[in-house]
């Protein structure tokens, strides 16, 4: 399975200096988790877009798993991660925090929605995988 996080970063320098390493690191904790596996015929790519608002842009007023969607022509998941209302003064352990936190609710997100479009798709797998990945991150 192939995981893609994608960071939408809001333009605060602080912000996107704390945030760009840690989505470097999750994205090759989750790679290196994800790409052994095929939890289901259905989904093949899950794509996380993670958006921080800052000075330049400003994405979301809410913080969360937002916007899932299945894409079936190309076995495709999409969901944003926002993290709306950050302050310039978040450390990076908080960042890491909250990241891993979205991350877990996401696996609902993608439960679910597997569920309502009747996916072949193996949530418990999924899980796994998302755990140990968010666990190298610890």
């Amino acid at each position: 399975m192939k995981i893609v996080l994608n960071g939408r970063l809001g333009g605060t320098t602080e912000i996107d200096d704390l945030f760009h390493p840690t989505i470097i690191a999750f994205r090759k904790s989750l790679n290196d988790e994800f790409e052994p596996i095929v939890p289901g015929n259905d989904i093949s790519t899950i794509q996380y877009f993670i958006f921080v608002n800052g000075e330049v842009a400003h994405y979301y007023d809410e913080m969360g798993v937002l916007n899932p969607i299945y894409l079936k022509q190309k076995k495709e998941v999409r969901l944003d991660l926002s993290l709306a209302n950050l302050s310039e003064k978040i450390k990076a352990r908080e960042a890491q925090d909250i990241l891993r936190n979205l991350l877990k609710q996401s696996v609902k997100t993608i439960e679910d929605l597997s569920k309502k479009k009747k996916l072949d798709f193996d949530a418990r797998l999924f899980e796994n995988a998302m755990e140990a990945a968010i666990d190298k991150q610890l």
